[in-house]
């Protein structure tokens, strides 16, 4: 048996048409009413049975729809930003374990080579920890950034410290604590004063592994070795797979100049330790990637910053671009100069540079003068 939804009669289950109200059943789509559950027409906006409205208990419905879907839209949007700002506080928290370092401009206030090698090492560690936790690529980009500048401010103090050491007690006493790997294997560095310069004594058992990961000994002349910081390691996979990839670029740059400079410094006893035609590559290197990578950050500003003392370097440097007997430019610095202009870009300030100079040394001959070396001072201010 089922309820005529017409009549509210009982009538067969099977019934097309209502035996008692004669209304066709079939044709009639039906529902039940929410409230007192008995089933009712489709088209009805009152319930026959219970009276109940029902339109207004659909727009109810919707309307309470709405109210849980905003509600939950907001919790969702306070949790986010509770989450972020406790994620930013973390991340944070780890930024301020690298401060910047102070740049002190007296030299007899810089730390000793053993503190600023222990400060390496603590940041080193620190970094490469930091580096393997779940972290946003752009925090693991600012942190490795904010350690790179420290490490060649470390760098050069530490350059400092050991060249004036090993200078003082003189080469060979200075090259006894360097084997031919570049490791130091015995030193140990004190302050004093001298004549009124700060120096450095070697004097007891310093470290038997190398200086530090990120930092390496290298020949600088006359038995002297020089910290530098070790791009061939910090370009390795693990860091770059960690960076951005304008990070892996500018240190596969590095690591490749490394790698020309032959385990040795830019410069051996004050001669430039490259080719004018290595220079050229460097120069174009850089210059694709400064145009690739736009920006004033400190990454861009060392790129630029190199740029200029390659194209220096390149139009003037000490031994090797004027003959000192003839005072003429040297056939190889010549060719260079040509090479330059034909394979650099024609549209670079670069090239404009190297032209004009070029363009002086012709008008002279080829032979040094007072306007080239004041055009090449200018270029360097």
């Amino acid at each position: 048996m089922k309820t005529c939804p017409f009549c509210r009669e009982e009538i067969p289950q099977d019934a097309s048409v209502c035996p008692i109200c004669n209304e066709k059943l079939s044709t009639q789509k039906t529902k039940v009413c929410p409230f007192c559950k008995e089933e009712i027409l489709s088209s009805s906006k009152v319930c026959p049975v219970c009276g109940e409205k029902l339109a207004e208990h659909i727009k109810i419905n919707i309307n309470k729809k709405i109210l849980r879907i905003t509600l939950s839209v907001f919790v969702a949007i306070v949790l986010l930003v509770f989450g972020c700002e406790r994620y930013l506080r973390w991340e944070s928290s780890y930024m301020q374990k690298i401060p910047y370092h102070e740049y002190v401009e007296s030299y007899e206030n810089n730390m000793t080579a053993l503190e600023t090698l222990e400060k390496i090492n603590q940041q080193t560690n620190s970094l490469e920890k930091y580096l393997k936790g779940l972290h946003l690529p752009h925090f693991k980009e600012k942190a490795f950034l904010r350690y790179y500048e420290n490490l060649k401010y470390y760098t050069e103090v530490l350059d400092y410290n050991l060249s004036v050491g090993m200078w003082d007690f003189g080469s060979i006493a200075g090259i006894s604590t360097i084997n031919v790997n570049g490791v130091l294997v015995s030193a140990s560095v004190t302050r004093e004063m001298h004549d009124g310069y700060p120096t450095t004594q070697i004097n007891e058992p310093f470290i038997e592994k190398p200086m530090t990961k990120t930092i390496k000994l290298v020949y600088s002349g006359e038995g002297m070795y020089s910290p530098v910081i070790n791009y061939v390691y910090l370009n390795d996979e693990y860091y770059s797979k960690h960076l951005t990839t304008r990070s892996q670029k500018y240190l596969a740059i590095r690591a490749k100049q490394q790698e020309d400079l032959g385990g040795a410094t830019y410069y051996i006893d004050g001669a430039l330790n490259v080719t004018r035609l290595k220079l050229i590559d460097w120069i174009g290197e850089f210059q694709k990637f400064l145009s690739k990578y736009k920006g004033n950050d400190y990454l861009n500003s060392c790129a630029k910053e190199s740029l200029k003392t390659y194209v220096s370097d390149f139009m003037y440097s000490t031994y090797n671009t004027f003959d000192f007997s003839t005072n003429k430019l040297r056939p190889e610095a010549k060719a260079g100069y040509e090479t330059f202009l034909e394979k650099i870009n024609k549209n670079t300030k670069e090239y404009e540079v190297v032209k004009k100079a070029y363009d002086i040394l012709k008008k002279n001959n080829y032979t040094e003068s007072a306007e080239f070396f004041n055009y090449v001072k200018s270029y360097k201010q």
